[in-house]
């Protein structure tokens, strides 16, 4: 079978069935083959790519015959490298494809004209990218990254969420025609060159433009929206250089943009040019505000700009100098001369710190309010720096230099050299996010935008300062770039994403020994009970369990009243009446005679037979019945003794797991069995009592008090602390009457009961009781829950505390210039 198609020789091939992908064959092994589904009733589907982005669909039939059945012009503007038809499940019918564009898409076909719809993309800068910054108005982590490439494209990459990755489009020159009537294609001829320079301002970056970015070879700068993610609306080009009658174009023929600056408040932007002329354009109207110096501002190219916070002193940059002028009157204020040539400026607003690097490979910090050198780091003449970022609390400096690939980090405030290491592919662009813990930085002639983290951001190192002339040793391998590496552990293979093949270099050189020797084990991983004493440690308990049981006398009162208007159905209305004002959102309990209530008699009109029926089944549903149904017992076995005689961590532990393994119905019991009943409680409260009374007669509260002693244990040791404060709460709103039920105190103090107990309220309560009789059981109670309520408050105390501070050091460690001034 043999068939042409348009737009250029096939770069790539791929199968698919009606309903399923099929193994691509290699485009590179000859013996490939491909592999046919036995059923004939699949179509199968020949899915080509070609140079020039184009992908065509070929349905396969009989007798070597095939006819095209949907194509997708200019799905990637470079050649189709890969084409994966994606095998079945959720994805079937759909390709993944990747071009020389540096784009992967996901696509179906399941167009009426059988062309695919991309649903999912990842795009990257076709060329390599030259120019980076942090955006200034992203979270104190520097989050929002926004880059440039040769492509002419500017991009905006996240470091947490590749969901907010956008692209701002390129840039056309003025008369470019309309899009929607023309294609790529022909307006290739209005498109801009690459961008060399970037400046951007967040304060008013929702109102208007917020970044200007410069062209190479382009007098004319661009204004683009961040915000949206637009080309702006504006094209800065002063009105000096295109005078009347073609003079101002043959004397400003060559001329060209070198740097900008966006003021910090985000009103003004000033563009320097190579003819030595700075100007002050407006960001909201675009109108030209103004320019330095008669007639220019320096003799030669400009070669940086800087404006402090306040928008009073400009600072301009020449090849030899640097000027101080007046922001709005545009007087010149003072001069400072340079040893050598200027190569590029950055400059730090909050400290006023004006970074300059000089052909001599020297780094020169320059204070703008005094006027004078304050810093200069020494490099060697063949290492030239190609690019520097200021970290934003103003302490470190790092720099990318050329010839010899070194990235340097200098201590600002002791001026010594800390880091220093070798990359593989020289540097063209660097960037440092605000929290100094990101380093992102672009390579020469490669694609990506390499992220690289700080040890030091989370975790204290004791730096040694290191000689000014340090370079890392010729024997000793440069740091390798970044990469992606996919390891499958049980299998024992490596694949490695990136492009190096390598992979020992990368991994840790023990494991691959393991690996090498056939000791392949999977490490499993296990969550210890409790983390850190300090912290509290949850049951593990869903929140409907304890939804359910602090609302549990409601469910049964609804339960109730659903059980009654299906049993009588002349009291249906008044019923239904009352069932307005009950919760509904939980299931009734449901038996042979339907829904009934579980705590409440509904055998009235019944015979005696289905009495018993109703009554047996009901025993054996609860549990809560011996084999002869004489007596009511615990639905845990013995858990009376054991909150009595339990003392140590381990006994109590023991407890809560078996209160876990309970429902809510059980556990509810289990706290409203714990106060003895008025035949038990009689003996205690008899007003003759003895020593010899208390040890002839069992305290009726033994079991309330060892109940007790366990939320003080779980709440001391910060374990099942969710389950703890519901049993604490269920205790009090079903026995809070024992605390007052004896209370000598006047009779408007227990009407003025809070809602909540409180330790004042129970302080008053106790020093009541000790008037009278300290010995009691009834005295014992109200210690403990005094004593509950204390501890339980306590931890929440304590964890507060540590999340507070913690949440103190992580702001400090982002924003130390803030938070010291908070």
């Amino acid at each position: 079978m043999t068939f042409a198609q348009d737009g250029g020789a096939i770069t790539s091939i791929g199968f698919r069935s009606g309903l399923h992908g099929l193994q691509s064959p290699s485009n590179v092994d000859e013996n490939s083959r491909i592999t046919l589904l036995p059923d004939d009733n699949n179509d199968v589907y020949l899915i080509t790519g070609c140079e020039t982005g184009y992908i065509n669909c070929w349905k396969l039939q009989n007798n070597g015959k095939s006819r095209s059945v949907g194509e997708a012009r200019n799905l990637h503007w470079g050649s189709v490298i890969t084409i994966y038809c994606i095998p079945g499940g959720d994805g079937a019918n759909g390709i993944v494809t990747s071009g020389t564009d540096n784009c992967i898409k996901v696509s179906y076909f399941d167009r009426s004209d059988g062309s695919p719809r991309t649903v999912y993309r990842r795009i990257g800068h076709s060329q390599p990218p030259n120019r980076i910054l942090f955006w200034p108005g992203c979270s104190a982590g520097g989050g929002l990254l926004l880059s440039a490439g040769k492509d002419g494209v500017l991009r905006i990459f996240s470091t947490f969420n590749e969901n907010m990755n956008k692209s701002l489009g390129c840039a056309y020159a003025p008369g470019v025609p309309d899009r929607r009537k023309t294609t790529r294609q022909q307006r290739s001829s209005w498109l801009l060159s690459d961008v060399v320079h970037m400046a951007a301002c967040s304060t008013r970056a929702e109102a208007w433009d917020s970044v200007v970015a410069i062209h190479s070879g382009k007098r004319q700068v661009t204004s683009w929206n961040f915000a949206k993610a637009t080309r702006g609306q504006h094209w800065f080009d002063p009105l000096k250089f295109h005078g009347c009658y073609g003079e101002a174009n043959r004397l400003y023929k060559n001329i060209v943009a070198t740097c900008a600056y966006l003021t910090s408040c985000g009103n003004y932007a000033l563009i320097g040019y190579s003819s030595g002329d700075v100007f002050k354009f407006n960001m909201q109207s675009g109108l030209e505000r103004g320019s330095y110096g008669s007639p220019t501002a320096h003799l030669c190219s400009i070669v940086g700009l800087a404006v402090n916070n306040v928008n009073r002193v400009t600072i301009t940059v020449g090849e030899s100098e640097i000027r101080f002028w007046s922001f709005h009157e545009h007087k010149l204020h003072g001069q400072l001369d340079l040893p050598s040539t200027s190569l590029l400026v950055r400059f730090h607003a909050d400290s006023d710190v004006l970074a300059v690097a000089l052909s001599n490979a020297a780094i020169t910090l320059v204070d703008i309010v005094h006027r004078k050198v304050i810093r200069t780091f020494i490099n060697s003449e063949v290492q030239p720096c190609v690019d520097m970022d200021i970290s934003f609390d103003g302490r470190w400096l790092v720099s990318a230099h050329h010839g010899d690939p070194l990235v340097k980090t200098w201590d600002i405030v002791d001026s010594k050299l800390i880091d220093c290491f070798r990359v593989e592919i020289p540097i063209t662009s660097i960037a440092l996010s605000r929290a100094n813990e990101f380093l992102c930085t672009t390579h020469s002639n490669c694609l990506g935008i390499y992220l690289w983290d700080n040890r030091a951001t989370y975790k204290h190192l004791h730096l040694q300062p290191l000689p000014i002339d340090f370079v890392p040793s010729e024997n000793q391998s440069p740091v390798s770039l970044p990469t992606r590496i996919l390891m499958t552990r049980n299998t024992c293979d490596v694949i490695e994403l990136g492009m190096d093949t390598d992979v020992r270099k990368y991994m840790d050189f023990e494991y691959m020994d393991d690996l090498s020797s056939g000791k392949c084990e999977e490490h499993v991983y296990i969550s210890p009970e409790q983390i850190h004493c300090h912290l509290l440690t949850l049951s593990g308990i869903p929140s409907s369990f304890f939804a359910t049981l602090l609302n549990l006398d409601f469910i049964r009162q609804r339960n109730h009243q659903a059980g009654k208007l299906l049993n009588n159905n002349t009291a249906t209305h008044a019923v239904a009446e009352n069932l307005i004002n009950l919760p509904f959102f939980l299931p009734v309990v449901e038996t042979n005679q339907g829904l009934l209530s579980a705590d409440d008699d509904f055998s009235n009109g019944l015979s005696t037979k289905q009495q018993l029926i109703n009554k047996t089944s009901n025993r054996k549903r609860r549990g809560l019945l011996d084999k002869n149904f004489e007596h009511a017992i615990e639905p845990i076995q013995g858990l009376s003794m054991r909150l009595i005689q339990a003392k140590s961590n381990d006994e109590f532990d023991k407890i809560s797991h078996d209160l876990k393994s309970v429902g809510t119905t059980g556990l509810d019991l289990e706290i409203r069995l714990l106060v003895p009943s008025a035949e038990e409680e009689m003996p205690c409260l008899n007003p003759k009592r003895t020593k010899a009374f208390y040890d002839h007669v069992t305290n009726p509260y033994l079991k309330l008090h060892g109940f007790l002693r366990y939320i003080i244990n779980r709440f001391q040791s910060n374990r099942d602390f969710d389950l703890a404060c519901a049993c604490l709460e269920i205790l009090l709103q079903q026995h809070s009457d024992i605390l007052f039920r004896h209370c000598h105190v006047q009779n408007n103090l227990f009407n003025q009961k809070p809602d909540e107990l409180n330790e004042e309220y129970l302080q008053i309560v106790i020093k009541d009781q000790m008037k009278y009789d300290s010995m009691s059981p009834y005295f014992v109670t109200l210690i403990l829950v005094n004593r509950a309520i204390k501890t339980k408050r306590k931890a929440q105390s304590n964890l507060t505390h540590c999340i507070t501070q913690s949440l103190c050091l992580v702001d400090f460690i982002r924003n130390p210039v803030t938070a010291l001034q908070l």
